[in-house]
Parts: structure tokens; C-alpha cells; sequence
């Protein structure tokens, strides 16, 4: 993918270059809210508040995992993209979904989508 943009000064340029892992993200997340919908995961109506608020890794207590991306990943990468503050770094989602959707082939795309995340999380 090749940017086209006006960078008169430093500044611009780094301005420039601090959006780009923050609009590739949003890109991953637009696709992956895509993903959901057609695959028909995605739910019109946020669970309990109790149940959003689980201490477990991925709310395994209380959500479906793809109600872990929608309600809490999703919301909270959006969320951090809408104030401009700093993607989170460092996490692997993948491998999780890679399990609990093992027998699930058609959920394939998602996964793939899921490591690429994982991937631009690490660079």
C-alpha cells in the first residue's frame, strides 16, 4: 500500500508517520467488524454490564469470543484510536481463537485477520 501525502516540514512527516500503524489498525478492525457480521457473529445488543466486566483473559466466564472482539477488543482499540492515544503493543490474540474455534474452518478468515493484528502489534 503506498501513501500519498504533502510533507512540507519534519513535523508533517512525523505527524505523517504516527498515523500510519493507528490507520492500519482501524483498517483491521473495519475488516474484522465486517467479518463478524457475515460470518454472523456479530450481536446488535451489548451483553450485561456484568458480564462485560469479567477479571478472566477474554472473558472466558462470562462472553462467547466473539463477543470478547466485539464488546471489549473492538470497542477498546476504537476507542484508543478516537482520543489518539498510543495502540497497545506486544498482545497475541490469535492463538486463543485458534482453539476455541478449531472446528470451526469457516471462521478462517477471521483467524488470518487476527494474526495479522497480532503481527502489527509486534512490529
Amino acid at each position: 500500500m503506498v501513501f500519498y501525502t504533502q510533507i512540507s516540514s519534519l513535523r508533517d512527516f512525523f505527524i505523517f508517520a504516527s498515523q500510519l500503524p493507528s490507520s492500519t489498525m482501524k483498517a483491521h478492525i473495519e475488516q474484522l467488524k465486517q467479518l463478524l457480521i457475515e460470518h454472523k457473529l456479530w450481536q446488535w445488543h451489548a451483553p450485561d454490564l456484568e458480564r462485560l466486566q469479567s477479571q478472566q483473559p477474554f472473558a472466558v466466564d462470562t462472553l462467547q469470543p466473539e463477543q470478547w472482539l466485539q464488546w471489549i477488543f473492538i470497542a477498546r482499540i476504537e476507542a484508543l484510536i478516537a482520543a489518539g492515544a498510543p495502540l497497545p503493543n506486544g498482545f497475541s490474540i490469535a492463538p486463543y481463537f485458534e482453539e476455541v474455534w478449531k472446528h470451526q474452518p469457516d471462521y478462517q478468515p477471521i483467524i488470518q485477520l487476527l494474526t495479522q493484528i497480532d503481527e502489527q502489534a509486534h512490529d
